[in-house]
């Protein structure tokens, strides 16, 4: 399955990106860099439950190349910091995964999301326990994201839109963020809003 899905990707990848030179709906322009095509945008998150914080953050920077795909820039923080209620046990985790992706719009609301990250992680177990240290542990983990998402009328003159994706992560890594504590895949929800810039120059 993992293997179709990332045929699947690539194909589209391709398919996309070289259907511009053929597509009439394209402006023909004798400048490549335009700066009305770039982007910015980004999903936050929280979650709080007994004894549990989650925060997170992925902001982006990026420019359409045309009305099909777009490719960005990424960077992903995530927080979690877990408490044990009958002790003084506490688990503070944090990720920094640094990226880029590429979005092909087959049609105006609906993209494929292929998106590479390398993770820097951060585990420190917290004893709370005089005579105990704290414990810290680093990881480096790689991440390729594939999977697909909804956009709410990515329009071509414009116009800021909320987008909600699911990915899962193809990497065999098993120090992976992405990864239970079995090393099997878990579903990747992003939801946020992506806002293009200076549109009012198109």
């Amino acid at each position: 399955m993992k293997k179709v899905l990332l045929v699947f990707v690539l194909t589209t990848i391709y398919v996309f990106a070289f259907a511009q030179t053929k597509s009439e709906d394209i402006e023909e322009s004798s400048s490549f860099f335009k700066k009305e095509n770039l982007f910015t945008g980004g999903s936050v998150g929280a979650n709080f439950g007994s004894g549990t914080t989650a925060l997170s953050a992925g902001p982006y920077f990026g420019y359409s190349i045309n009305k099909y795909v777009d490719v960005a820039a990424a960077l992903n923080y995530n927080y979690i910091s877990q408490r044990d209620q009958f002790s003084t046990l506490k688990l503070r985790q944090s990720i920094i995964g640094p990226g880029a992706f590429v979005r092909l719009y087959p049609v105006k609301f609906l993209f494929a999301h292929a998106q590479f990250e390398y993770n820097f992680i951060k585990f420190r177990t917290i004893y709370g326990v005089s005579g105990f240290p704290d414990v810290v542990d680093k990881f480096q983990a790689p991440s390729f994201l594939v999977g697909a998402g909804y956009a709410s009328g990515r329009e071509e003159q414009g116009q800021p839109f909320y987008f909600f994706s699911v990915l899962v992560d193809l990497s065999k890594n098993r120090f992976s963020p992405y990864k239970d504590n079995f090393g099997r895949q878990t579903a990747i929800i992003r939801t946020g809003i992506n806002i293009p810039l200076f549109q009012g120059n198109k």
